[in-house]
């Protein structure tokens, strides 16, 4: 078996890195604000990766509700 190996580049850009913590009340509104905030994120060149990096629980926030980290 021969596998042709592509002969091509990779780029590389400056770019910025936010984590910011959400936390609300309860659960349901917890979910819709980090999965709205974290939707179709967008920069000058085109669509960015961002998301819900990590889901906390009660005593892993500053304020006491239910959080979630989001870059």
């Amino acid at each position: 078996m021969t596998i042709d190996i592509e002969n091509t580049y990779a780029e590389a850009f400056d770019g910025l890195y936010m984590r910011i913590i959400v936390t609300a009340k309860d659960k349901k509104r917890l979910k819709k604000a980090a999965y709205n905030s974290t939707a179709l994120p967008s920069v000058v060149i085109n669509r960015t990766e961002g998301g819900i990096e990590k889901w906390l629980n009660k005593n892993e926030t500053p304020d006491g509700r239910l959080g979630a980290i989001l870059q």
